[in-house]
């Protein structure tokens, strides 16, 4: 089908799978006890890019930060690479501005780690604090997440028992959240009542395709595309309810015709096209489940569709997952709004300038092993989070 659809669908999940990295290594973990950096010990001025009050962030104090963006960051490049054949970090995103991912990336650290000093300096204002038990839940997420970094990553400046800290505050930073959602009366049912289950119903289904041109964009002659089409329409024959389409194709018909498995939403309109008066996108929309379709013709190819699920429910559950952490998140926004004229908040540009995102934690040979990583994560997180969990390496005085 279309690239947009497959590209989105891939954005969602290595999304999905960043945001449950993050659960798992201290998302829904929380808070500190110990000791507040002051500008009087030993930090250098020039080593600083934000200071908040009295505390001081060095590149080293706001690693996780970093780690989060790269490890996104490193996802996307694999897709922004197949499809654009750049990297998410040197892209331009006409959404935000024509700001590159890494422009994107360095925004959202300073926003992330603004938000979240000023909220868990809030929580200890409002009398937030760390149990013994609190503790053991912190340093065993702390122990989960290292688990899952090669040798290359722990050695990074703040990616080893620096983050311990910032494990801890989470326990803090999550209890007041909790309380704001409270405090806020956050309707969850209104939320997820806002999404349209008609709008996100999902269609997965499998194709062979026919281009009218080869590789080389020279079109077929008249008798080559009736071969082509006259084999499309003897394996179609072949196409069960259930059995594998994939394999019915010969070694030589792969050479001309492809195969794939792909989804559409009601939400995203006009995906085939109408051509020579057929609508190829109703044609998939209104096959039944196991259901073939005919020959279908469009602008640029021919194809055959099998229906797998009608009425998949996956894309739902993710806009649900999203409208939640965005309302959440706006909550977050709104408190750390309200809060954050009485702080003395400033970033360093001349330091933060010429710090480069994208290779700190996750150099290019790393992205796999990001991948693996998330995809071992997930599989042991319950909850996705939100876009701004994260806390910070100072310390706090008791």
């Amino acid at each position: 089908m279309m690239k947009k659809n497959i590209l989105k669908r891939t954005a969602v999940c290595a999304l999905a799978s960043i945001m449950l990295v993050g659960t798992v290594s201290g998302c829904s973990t929380k808070g500190n006890n110990a000791k507040k950096t002051s500008k009087k010990e030993d930090k250098k001025d020039q080593d600083v890019i934000v200071t908040i009050d009295d505390e001081q962030y060095t590149l080293a104090d706001i690693m996780y930060y970093v780690y989060s963006e790269e490890e996104t960051g490193a996802l996307y490049s694999q897709i922004y690479e197949q499809f654009y054949g750049t990297t998410y970090w040197e892209t331009s995103d006409e959404e935000n501005g024509n700001k590159t991912g890494e422009e994107i990336a360095k925004e959202n650290i300073i926003n992330n780690v603004e938000q979240d000093a000023v909220l868990y300096n809030e929580a200890l204002k409002a009398g937030y604090s760390l149990s013994d038990d609190d503790k053991k839940t912190a340093k065993d997420n702390y122990d989960d997440f290292a688990s899952n970094l090669t040798d290359e990553q722990l050695a990074v400046d703040g990616m080893k028992d620096e983050l311990l800290t910032y494990f801890e505050k989470q326990v803090v930073l999550d209890q007041y959240k909790e309380s704001l959602l409270k405090d806020s009366k956050f309707d969850a049912d209104k939320v997820t009542a806002s999404v349209s289950k008609k709008d996100c119903r999902e269609y997965m289904y499998e194709y062979y395709c026919i281009y009218k041109e080869d590789d080389d964009g020279n079109a077929y002659s008249a008798k080559e595309l009736k071969d082509h089409l006259d084999n499309l329409k003897q394996v179609r024959q072949k196409i069960t309810a259930k059995n594998d389409m994939e394999s019915l194709l010969s070694d030589e018909q792969k050479k001309y015709i492809e195969y794939a498995d792909d989804y559409m939403v009601e939400e995203d309109g006009e995906g085939y096209g109408t051509y020579k008066k057929v609508d190829a996108d109703a044609i998939v929309k209104g096959l039944k489940n196991g259901e073939v379709s005919d020959v279908v013709e469009t602008e640029f190819a021919y194809y055959v569709f099998r229906m797998n699920d009608n009425n998949n429910s996956e894309y739902y559950d993710e806009a649900v997952d999203t409208a939640l952490n965005n309302a959440r998140d706006e909550i977050y926004k709104t408190a750390f709004d309200d809060a954050k004229n009485s702080y003395d908040i400033s970033v360093n540009k001349d330091v933060w300038d010429k710090i480069i995102i994208g290779s700190i934690i996750y150099t290019t040979d790393d992205s796999d092993q990001g991948e693996t990583d998330a995809e071992e994560t997930d599989t042991d997180s319950e909850d996705a989070g939100d876009d701004n969990s994260g806390a910070f390496s100072i310390d706090v005085e008791e």
